[in-house]
């Protein structure tokens, strides 16, 4: 039977307990149910009978196992720290609302939560109560057989039925709750750091040319290319393209320039797969669903795992996150710090398919990550990443500033993000060459990456995007930086004293 995805809208719980689902949506790919009888599959919920009619329920996320599902496992525990974020109740609302973040309901998410410590509660209770019956029986059991004794036996299994039967009801109630809380919990975004502007971006650096930017000359770096013969873009789809001659080697020496001053400056190389399982990529806090944003590789079984779905992405934080999940991590002295150079691959945004290699849907980039133990020594990293890129830069004499994102623009999985952006003559207006993003524990909670000082504590992270080659080569085309014969001196990456770049 083909796999059925449900959107749960409404649930209601009254006094005795009872839950009702009210479920209206399919996706496009599925199919009616088929019969009236329950079945059962290794992706789909048991059917719950709620008084009305059986509702089949099918987890959308590879984070989470509904535990009722016996043919299927979580790849990690998340730790939601839910307590903890619902106590800060004004704070989260805040977040959410500084973000842009529709459909977050953030009062059903807290009376959800507040039945299902309720239920856990009354769990314990009868849970409790079984284990002293069962206490009881067998402190009967060794004392001389009686009426009373008879009678007491008799009292203690009938209750004991009764609680058992009681407790299957309760659990099949905590089942259904427990997974309606944590799906909205893993769409709850990361806390935002103290910096990190409520309203609007923050220019915090920016070189001066000597003439205006409007006196630039529109240098359109598609047309140059293909006058000079150096790119051929290909009529298969938008973004698709292939260098030739002085681009082709630009690239090779903006790759070896990169990889060889990362590695002099004390980085770990990572060689990283380009296909990443749902859990590590809904780790980082894609929306798997969202075709618009990531490659899915198709399948054929209608009944296949959610965890075992496959996406096709290359360079991101998902080589990293690959690496370290469900891993302690040495790094309370010092943090550990890795790149990667690889291809990338995205779809092309409509809106953006004529922009050339500013906006293609693959291209090569640089990226570093590190990981720390506590938030001073991840601010102190993020500061160096962003004092060694705005310094590469900022000495290639060409026009571009440093920006500190307000929370609307940044990602769910972001607390804090700083992008240079260099102004392209061709679309006059600036455009992100390379940025530096704190995630604080956000993804070391969702994937299980702890500190080596106790397996309690979760790492923070931080990440960079060095380097996208193809944008760089438009621009460096567009501000006529690239010669036939000759390679562009590249400024050296360099680790020097933290320059306050943020005030």
């Amino acid at each position: 039977m083909a796999a059925i995805r449900l959107s749960t809208q409404k649930l209601l719980l009254n006094q005795k307990s009872r839950i009702l689902y009210h479920c209206t949506a399919l996706s496009p790919r599925n199919k009616p149910l088929g019969g009236s009888s329950p079945q059962h599959s290794d992706d789909v919920r048991k059917f719950w009978y709620c008084g009305l009619q059986p509702v089949r329920f099918l987890s959308e996320s590879a984070l989470y196992v509904n535990r009722s599902v016996e043919s299927r496992t979580p790849t990690v525990n998340v730790a939601l720290n839910l307590a903890e974020k619902l106590q800060n109740l004004g704070e989260l609302k805040t977040n959410v609302a500084v973000r842009n973040i529709a459909k977050m309901e953030i009062e059903e998410l807290v009376e959800d939560y507040k039945g299902l410590m309720k239920l856990k509660l009354n769990k314990k209770k009868l849970e409790e109560e079984r284990k002293n019956i069962a206490s009881m029986m067998a402190a009967l059991s060794k004392v001389k057989e009686t009426e009373d004794v008879k009678r007491s036996k008799e009292l203690l299994k009938t209750r004991g039925k009764s609680l058992r039967q009681h407790l299957k009801t309760l659990n099949a109630d905590f089942n259904i709750l427990e997974e309606t809380v944590i799906m909205r919990s893993l769409k709850l975004p990361n806390v935002l750091h103290r910096d990190t502007p409520t309203d609007e971006v923050k220019i915090l650096r920016e070189t001066v040319p000597e003439k205006g930017l409007a006196d630039f000359a529109q240098i359109d770096h598609m047309v140059a290319g293909e006058q000079h013969n150096w790119i051929k873009f290909s009529n298969i789809g938008p973004g698709a393209y292939f260098l030739l001659g002085p681009l082709a080697w630009s690239e090779r020496h903006l790759i070896n320039h990169f990889s060889e001053n990362l590695i002099e400056n004390g980085f770990q190389m990572m060689i990283c797969p380009e296909i990443f399982k749902a859990v590590v990529v809904e780790g980082c806090g894609v929306d798997i669903t969202d075709a618009g944003k990531i490659y899915t590789l198709e399948n054929n079984e209608e009944t296949m795992k959610i965890e075992h779905i496959c996406h096709f992405i290359g360079v991101s934080p998902m080589s990293f996150a690959a690496f370290w999940t469900r891993m302690t991590v040495d790094c309370e002295t010092t943090p550990q710090t890795y790149f990667t150079i690889g291809k990338c691959y995205h779809p092309v945004v409509s809106s953006c398919a004529n922009m050339g290699l500013y906006h293609t849907s693959q291209t090569t980039k640089c990226e570093v990550c590190s990981v720390c133990h506590d938030d001073t020594m991840a601010d102190n990293q993020f500061h160096q990443f962003l004092t060694m890129i705005w310094n590469f830069y900022s000495d290639l004499n060409l026009p571009v500033r440093l920006v500190l994102l307000p929370a609307s623009q940044l990602h769910v999985s972001e607390s804090k993000k700083a992008v240079i952006e260099m102004w392209a003559p061709s679309q006059q207006q600036y455009l992100t060459v390379a940025s530096v993003y704190l995630t604080g524990t956000y993804i070391g909670e969702r994937l299980m990456i702890s500190s080596s000082s106790t397996q309690d504590k979760v790492v923070h992270v931080v990440h960079a995007d060095l380097l996208d080659v193809s944008r760089m080569l438009a621009f460096l085309m567009e501000h006529r930086k690239i010669g036939e014969n000759e390679l562009l001196q590249l400024p050296r990456l360099r680790l020097d004293a933290i320059s306050e770049l943020i005030p």
